[in-house]
């Protein structure tokens, strides 16, 4: 997948490696078996965050990751248009803080939130899978997350 549908924004005040992201998320791309799309990752600051987590799913507070899933079936759009798989919010300020707790490194843990994001828009569901979705987002940490490796 080119990057060219592949949509970088950057609203946290924190610095993000978008390139990183970007290939990043093509590699996720063709490892889930996604079609060819458009897929918007956005950082976002904690307020944001915290708004979009109550409008969207109903809970109080920021989290670290929102997956907004919309032709990731692969259902076709207007005739001739981009299939728009979705879109992924992150807010690294509480990926900071998970990072810190988890004694790894804000980029791992911004990895590790981009690979969930994207297994949502490939239809994973961690809530009714019987561990189907952790096992291929161990899979997919440990690949392409690791510093060391």
């Amino acid at each position: 997948m080119s990057d060219a549908g592949i949509v970088i924004a950057n609203h946290s005040g924190l610095p993000v490696n978008e390139s990183r992201v970007k290939l990043l998320v093509g590699e996720l791309v063709i490892r889930t078996g996604l079609p060819a799309g458009e897929i918007g990752v956005t950082f976002v600051a904690e307020a944001e965050m915290s708004r979009l987590n109550r409008e969207h799913m109903g809970r109080g507070g920021s989290t670290d990751v929102l997956s907004f899933p919309i032709d990731a079936g692969g259902a076709p759009g207007r005739a001739g248009a981009p299939l728009l798989l979705g879109d992924i919010v992150i807010c690294p300020q509480v990926a900071a803080r998970q990072a810190e707790a988890a004694g790894t490194s804000l980029a791992e843990e911004l990895c590790l939130l981009v690979i969930h994001g994207t297994l949502h828009l490939a239809g994973f569901d961690h809530e009714a899978d019987n561990g189907a979705m952790d096992r291929k987002q161990a899979e997919l940490v440990d690949a392409l997350c690791r510093e060391d490796g």
